[in-house]
């Protein structure tokens, strides 16, 4: 039995190109036992551990960190400028790359203005506009570059909606607006197709002032005479800068929007239209624990409208809320009011829930 041994042993040494069986027997043991270099580099030893799971984590984590101290997405709804695209406030920060999240948001808000100075009858409007659901979802396409997609099914409180808007010769200006003293039956649609993005311009990471560009087209969708979109192409463009402070920001932007293309909000015939307007917002984020913020932000915009009275202010609203957020998502309730009673005073309330992927 130990010759047969010896003999396999030597001819598997010998057909490996190795050395002899009796260089063998005279190695010492721990050399009989070690692996030869070859068979060192043969094996690739255990599998290191994926990252990919703990990257796409972090990326979430890194994103809800980016939000939890953005400004907060609280829609414009001030009278009739919610018939027209006024973006809301937003950070000059992009998301890490690969990252992205769905945004559900519901709000409603009670305007009213009038305007009883001049000749002829007189404006007023005293209305709820409800955005029943907001649908918004953002993606990464590269270092510094995001797109956006947001859609939004709204409607107004036909049992307070009273509208009574004419220009300066005393007709009509709102479309198909009836102006018998009773309430106009609107309807819940898909009023909003938006289309926005953001490329950073300069900033990257904690340190340092963050500058992007932020452009914006609103397609026309929804039906005519709900008082709830313009009928218009609405592009736009804003600047926006974000100091990040640690968990705390300071935000502002600075944009303009042009109606583009026939509209349907106002009737033709009379001397109303809609014009490019601008609009602005600042604001600060502060932390409240390790994963939760308070924001402040006053926004406001120039008017959209000319030919109507008391259209021909420009609405200004602050803002407060408070977010919260896991290692995935946040959760944001908001309420705000108008700064000026005669341009449109506003009650406001808002709540959205975000979604890393």
């Amino acid at each position: 039995m130990k010759a047969l041994v010896s003999g396999l042993l030597g001819l598997a040494v010998s057909a490996g190109g190795c050395v002899s069986p009796a260089a063998v027997r005279s190695l010492p043991r721990s050399q009989e036992t070690a692996p030869t270099p070859a068979s060192r580099a043969e094996d690739p030893g255990p599998p290191a551990p994926s990252t990919a799971g703990d990257a796409g984590g972090g990326a979430r984590e890194e994103a809800v960190r980016i939000l939890l101290r953005a400004p907060l997405p609280a829609p414009r709804l001030s009278f009739l400028h919610s018939c027209v695209d006024v973006p809301p406030m937003d950070t000059a920060e992009t998301l890490p790359r690969g990252g992205g999240f769905l945004r559900l948001r519901s709000g409603a808000a009670r305007s009213t203005a009038e305007d009883d100075g001049g000749p002829g009858p007189d404006d007023n409007f005293d209305g709820t506009y409800r955005e029943w659901l907001s649908v918004e979802a953002a993606r990464v396409l590269g270092e510094g570059v995001e797109a956006r997609v947001a859609a939004s099914f709204t409607g107004w409180d036909e049992h307070v909606d009273r509208l009574k808007a004419y220009d300066g010769s005393g007709r009509g200006v709102v479309f198909g607006e009836e102006v018998a003293g009773r309430a106009t039956s609107r309807h819940l649609n898909l009023s909003t197709v938006v289309l926005r993005g953001k490329v950073r311009l300069l900033g990257g990471g904690d340190g340092g002032t963050h500058i992007a560009l932020a452009p914006s087209l609103r397609l026309p969708v929804g039906r005519e005479r709900d008082v709830s979109h313009d009928g218009a192409y609405d592009a736009g463009a804003a600047l926006l800068a974000t100091r990040p402070l640690g968990r705390a920001a300071f935000h502002a932007g600075l944009g303009l929007v042009a109606p583009l293309g026939g509209q349907n909000l106002l009737e033709r015939s009379s001397d109303a239209g809609l014009r490019p307007f601008v609009h602005g917002a600042a604001g600060v984020v502060l932390p409240a624990g390790s994963s939760s913020s308070f924001a402040l932000q006053v926004e406001g915009n120039s008017s959209a409208f000319r030919g109507v009275g008391f259209l021909d202010r420009s609405p200004a609203t602050a803002v407060i809320g408070f977010r919260t957020a896991s290692r995935s998502a946040l959760y944001e309730i908001g309420a705000g009011t108008g700064l000026d009673r005669r341009s449109s005073y506003m009650a406001l309330l808002f709540a959205s829930a975000t979604f890393m992927f």
